[in-house]
């Protein structure tokens, strides 16, 4: 060990007599310098801008702590780390065989391993100190953020030096193969290119898949530097460490003795595949470890998730299967090629905690029936033709083997609605769940959807939701600007109610029963009157304890007002049309408040966290709650004459001046006026939304009453403010199920733009030029003694 530690020490000084580590020092830390003053600099501005114009400013709720360290600094110093080391090493080994002391290593008592070790710890050493210089970026932050999450600070020095590490030891062996430290630097860099980008190859075949994505170095730091440790990124490190050391090891000890090329080429497998088959072994799920070390956890499925997971039962395999479409838009995004992103991308996180998940993959090409798009474009063309066609130009003909044909794919379900995008089917206990890909930036459903359709498997019932027809209701199958079929059907959009685990469908109670097993019926905005047998019909269902959402309207309140006497709610729905004149809206636009309080009652997730912002006054949060409905109804209630409990849900709020108006109502003329001799009242709250709530045996009848269905509409419709709180009210709160963001505590920077800006001007101008004058003095007097 000594001689080790004297050789390190040896070429620690070699080292830095050289100009070429002195010029790496001093970029790094200019490098360093400008990635973090050019956000830190951004930031304070933005702040003090902020701070002096803007009282309703609560901080920067993505937290400074990512968008400084890890969406700034580490990638930059990341990204640039590959030139440093091959600089470094290119001559480490080399240059004993150039001046010839190689000949004096061989015939000393010391052994080619301590030479070897001695001088991979000195540049361990060199890379230390540039760990060390980013880990004074490290310190500033914490006396620039105000409580730092250090979850986003400290993995990545860690992933920083263990990369390090790798290339310096990628480096050495190719010192080790040539006299010419230029190609050795050459060599280097290719190999790290090789190893950066093999993951991009032959990824249609599963073996390569599989192998190529262990052997890359491309985005191994990128989990450390979002805060998650993983036993197979350390296993990853060391690996390639340990086997470029042992290549360098045998390539040194070839120059000092003779042996045949099958004696050497045996050497080489005893290492290489021993290392490899390691390192590959764990990738496996089972045995993967896992350390999120950020704050919130960001990086793991909250507790909710976890505990609905661990709860499918254990002897029962979950399977997860993806059907992709040839013919889809986005079938690269989930083609064989990609299969890591979806696997490691997407699963890694649920699979971290349930290793057994089983992945299927079903690849299919089909239209839907009566979509002529193709045959179209491809004229004269069968289907199966089409399907050679594309994949001949995406250069995979030779997989046309691995999709089923139309009729295979119709054989497994009625899948024609979905063929649109990729989407996975979720199987367990005999039950199943669709979750689905949207087509905006994100593409993969969030923890919501997953966690929303892992539930429903545990279901002995999935949630179904019935819209009534017959009366030119609001509808769930058009796509007009007043129709619902955004919010409840719409599968390309990420918070309809199919995404989230209901099952949405329509009934004409005229002609039809009401199922057994609906736990919510809809009423949206009927336009003529209800017939009696329709309204005997939904009373016997809310008798049974059956859930009712109704949805008014101005100017047909009587026709609601009948079914509200029937069901005995002791609610009516006020003859006229809410007014709020303001100067920027039209008459009819009102914003009334979601009352929080009512809110969290029925509700629990996810606005304990918003009411808390209103509390306090913060405007940007509390938005939320202050919900536009256009052209909305009031309502009022008689608790004494109705067999419910009665929350007021949303009300107009007094400062706003809000009044009902009476009779017609012309809006595009002078705003109305409050005339209260032609009927208008003014109060200081009207009722926009109720709850009503009782018990029918067992369980607990729930009816929603609100006055202004254009709240669902295409047009309108904000799913997670206005109808999901009501929806999972309507469920027991089991769907969908919230997963909301934990509260972030580094939102300020305790810095002024000015302090930034005399920061930057030290650690990018003073303290570099400083450390080249100190460089070019120091290696200036040394060249003269």
């Amino acid at each position: 060990m000594k001689l080790i530690l004297r050789i390190a020490k040896e070429e620690l000084r070699q080292l830095f007599f050289s100009p070429i580590a002195w010029f790496l020092l001093i970029a790094f830390i200019a490098l360093c310098s400008f990635s973090y003053y050019s956000i830190i600099e951004a930031l304070s501005k933005w702040q003090d801008m902020l701070i002096e114009n803007d009282s309703s400013f609560s901080g920067f709720h993505g937290g400074l702590s990512k968008s400084i360290f890890t969406e700034s600094i580490y990638p930059r110093v990341f990204q640039h780390l590959y030139l440093f080391f091959p600089l470094l090493t290119m001559a480490i080994i080399s240059k004993e065989k150039v001046a010839g002391t190689i000949r004096l290593l061989h015939s000393s008592p010391l052994k080619m391993r301590d030479v070897l070790l001695g001088k991979y710890l000195s540049l361990l050493v060199f890379a230390l100190i540039l760990v060390i210089i980013v880990g004074v970026f490290v310190v500033y932050g914490t006396f620039s953020i105000s409580n730092v999450d250090w979850g986003y600070l400290v993995p990545s020095l860690l992933a920083m030096f263990l990369m390090s590490a790798c290339y310096i030891a990628i480096g050495m062996y190719f010192s080790s193969l040539t006299v010419y430290p230029v190609i050795s630097a050459l060599a280097t860099f290719l190999t790290l290119f090789i190893l950066g980008n093999i993951s991009s190859l032959w990824q249609q075949y599963d073996f390569f898949r599989e192998f190529t994505f262990f052997l890359s170095i491309a985005g191994r730091a990128e989990k450390m530097i979002l805060g998650l440790i993983t036993s197979y990124d350390l296993v990853y490190y060391l690996s390639i460490c340990i086997l470029f050391l042992l290549l360098t090891w045998l390539r040194m000890q070839r120059s000092i003795e003779s042996k045949p090329w099958s004696v050497t080429l045996l050497r080489h497998l005893v290492v290489i595949i021993p290392i490899l088959f390691a390192g590959y072994l764990s990738m496996k799920p089972s045995i993967r470890y896992y350390i999120d070390v950020t704050t919130n956890k960001d990086n793991t499925i909250k507790a909710k998730s976890q505990q609905i997971i661990s709860d499918l039962p254990k002897e029962k395999p979950l399977k997860a299967t993806l059907y992709v479409n040839l013919f889809s838009r986005y079938y690269d995004r989930a083609s064989p090629a990609n299969r890591n992103e979806y696997v490691w991308g997407f699963w890694e996180k649920y699979v971290r905690f349930r290793p057994d998940i089983k992945f299927d993959y079903v690849y299919y090409y089909d239209v839907k029936d009566g979509d002529s798009t193709l045959f179209k474009n491809y004229k004269g063309k069968s289907l199966e033709e089409i399907a050679l066609l594309q994949l001949e130009g995406r250069g995979n003909k030779s997989d046309f083997d691995r999709f089923i044909s139309p009729d295979s794919i119709r054989k497994l379900g009625d899948y024609q609605d979905e063929y649109a995008m990729p989407f996975m089917t979720l199987e367990s206990t005999g039950k199943s769940a669709i979750i689905r890909t949207f087509p905006d930036d994100t593409y993969w459903p969030d923890e919501m959807h997953v966690s929303s359709a892992l539930r429903r498997l545990q279901q002995e019932h999935a949630p179904k939701l019935l819209f009534t027809t017959g009366n030119l209701e609001r509808n769930i199958y058009k796509l007009g600007e007043r129709e619902y079929y955004k919010h409840t059907i719409d599968r390309l959009f990420r918070l309809s109610l199919i995404n989230f685990a209901y099952d949405v469908d329509s009934i004409n109670l005229d002609t039809q029963e009401i199922p057994e097993g609906i736990k919510i019926l809809a009423v949206a905005d009927p336009k003529t009157e209800l017939s009696s047998s329709k309204i005997a019909k939904i009373k016997k269902f809310a008798d049974k304890g059956g859930n009712v959402a109704l949805f008014g309207e101005p100017d047909k309140q009587m026709i609601l007002n009948p079914l509200l006497d029937s069901l005995y709610t002791g609610v009516t729905l006020l003859p006229g049309r809410l007014i709020e004149v303001t100067y920027d809206e039209m008459p009819d636009h009102v914003i009334p408040l979601n009352i929080p309080s009512e809110l969290v009652a029925i509700v629990p997730e996810p606005f304990p966290s918003i009411v808390e912002a209103i509390q306090k006054k913060t405007k940007i949060d509390s938005a939320g709650l202050y919900r536009k409905v256009v052209g909305a109804t009031a309502m009022n209630y008689d608790q004494d004459n109705s067999e419910y409990a009665i929350r007021t849900l949303s009300q107009t709020q007094a400062n706003r001046n809000t009044f009902l108006k009476r009779g017609i109502v012309v809006l595009d003329s002078l705003p109305p006026l409050f005339e209260p001799d032609r009927g208008d009242i003014k109060q200081p709250n009207f009722d926009v939304w109720l709850t009503l709530s009782k018990k029918v045996d067992d369980k607990t009848q729930r009816v929603s009453i609100h006055g202004d269905a254009d709240v669902g509409s295409t047009l309108r419709v904000n799913p997670i403010w206005d109808l999901l709180p009501m929806y999972s009210w309507m469920t027991d709160n089991l769907f969908p199920v919230f997963i909301t963001k934990d509260k972030r505590n580094d939102i300020f920077l305790n810095l002024t733009a000015t302090t930034a800006g005399i920061q930057k001007i030290v650690m990018l101008y003073i303290l570099p030029g400083l450390l080249l004058l100190f460089s070019i003095v120091f290696l200036i007097r040394r060249n003269r003694q």
